[in-house]
């Protein structure tokens, strides 16, 4: 019994230094990213490897937060790294058709998969695929709502709404 008893805490000990230090390492790569794109030259390149890590990062969180592992510090890195990508929106002179293509396609979010047809149609995978979508630089423009464009890639999409950061992952078909 007393063996039993160390086994668990032990494992308890374990589970809570590995949170521990997956926590302090998602601080450690945020402020080394940061770091790298302040003494970058801050052009489109260097803004576009800028949020691609913190999207890597933010993905790292979003795993956490699907296992259910999310402890209170992981709340602060999370918003840290949501006010960072707010703060590096795409220009508003981006390529409108080629983030058009880039967004053809599923994509998960923390509550449901979304879809964006070619046509022109939206919706979520749970119900019709009836919204109106267009991009116009870096915004995108739904069904009257506009959100502006952060990072659409072959992984990423996301994009802040007001005060909102819409965090989206593609789904490999």
């Amino acid at each position: 019994m007393i063996k039993y008893k160390q086994t668990i805490v032990g494992l308890i000990i374990a589970l809570v230094a590995g949170a521990a230090f997956a926590q302090h390492t998602e601080e450690q790569d945020l402020e080394a990213a940061r770091k790298e794109y302040q003494a970058s030259s801050h052009d489109e390149p260097a803004r576009s490897r800028y949020v691609t890590k913190l999207a890597q990062i933010r993905e790292r969180q979003l795993k956490e937060y699907w296992k259910g592992e999310q402890s209170p510090e992981y709340e602060k890195v999370v918003g840290d790294v949501n006010s960072e990508l707010q703060k590096h929106p795409a220009p508003a002179t981006a390529d409108s058709k080629k983030l058009s293509r880039l967004l053809v396609g599923s994509w998960q979010s923390p509550r449901r998969v979304y879809i964006f047809r070619a046509n022109g149609k939206s919706g979520s995978k749970d119900s019709s695929v009836s919204n109106s979508w267009r991009i116009k630089g870096n915004q995108l423009i739904e069904d009257g709502s506009r959100g502006t464009i952060i990072l659409i890639d072959h992984d990423y999409f996301i994009y802040s709404e007001k005060e909102a950061l819409l965090f989206h992952l593609r789904v490999k078909e």
